[in-house]
């Protein structure tokens, strides 16, 4: 019988409670990032724009996270379409492992209306670079416990709008905006 249980958060403390874990001392201790890595870039949104081919006055709202369901990518590319339909200085910037317009699942929520305003760029390691060319980054999650992608953009000085699933209410707190999980109108 273990002595502590250790969560990064306070929904995976939740999450565990819920199957039956229990124990005398919880201890939740959340992500931690390296700030020598993950700072401010003022030169990163030019390069950006520059390898994309968008024209750097364009909004970038961004969107890092593997492809998987429970990402939320078909409900961002859902808000995309309402946004440029009255907005058309948008770009909307998807980053992360299988988040190509090679994959079946990424092409079917691509539209006439917003394929031009978005670029899907799959994995990549320069996480950095990205989250200091975005505008605004976007976590869109229907579940979440921690997640590290909405810490790394805060690190970056991006603004975040994230679901409210997990702790990221809590993480980007009074910084950020906190819509509800999977609801593209908001």
């Amino acid at each position: 019988v273990p002595d502590a249980i250790i969560v990064n958060s306070h929904a995976g403390k939740s999450m565990h409670e819920d199957m039956n874990y229990r124990s005398r001392s919880w201890q939740i201790i959340p992500n931690g990032f390296d700030l020598n890595k993950l700072n401010i870039d003022p030169v990163a949104r030019d390069g950006l724009c520059e390898e994309i081919g968008v024209n750097p006055s364009k909004i970038l709202i961004g969107m890092v996270a593997r492809f998987d369901p429970v990402k939320g990518h078909s409900n961002l590319m859902k808000a995309a379409e309402e946004i440029l339909a009255s907005n058309k200085n948008v770009h909307f910037v998807f980053a992360g492992k299988d988040v190509s317009l090679d994959n079946p699942h990424i092409q079917t929520f691509v539209t006439k209306d917003t394929a031009s305003n978005c670029t899907f760029l799959g994995q990549r390691s320069d996480i950095a670079r990205l989250n200091n060319a975005f505008d605004v980054a976007v976590s869109a999650s229907l579940s979440e416990g921690f997640p590290n992608t909405i810490g790394e953009a805060m690190a970056c000085g991006t603004p975040c709008v994230v679901t409210d699933v997990g702790d990221c209410a809590e993480i980007v707190s009074d910084t950020g905006i906190v819509v509800p999980a999977n609801d593209h109108l908001k």
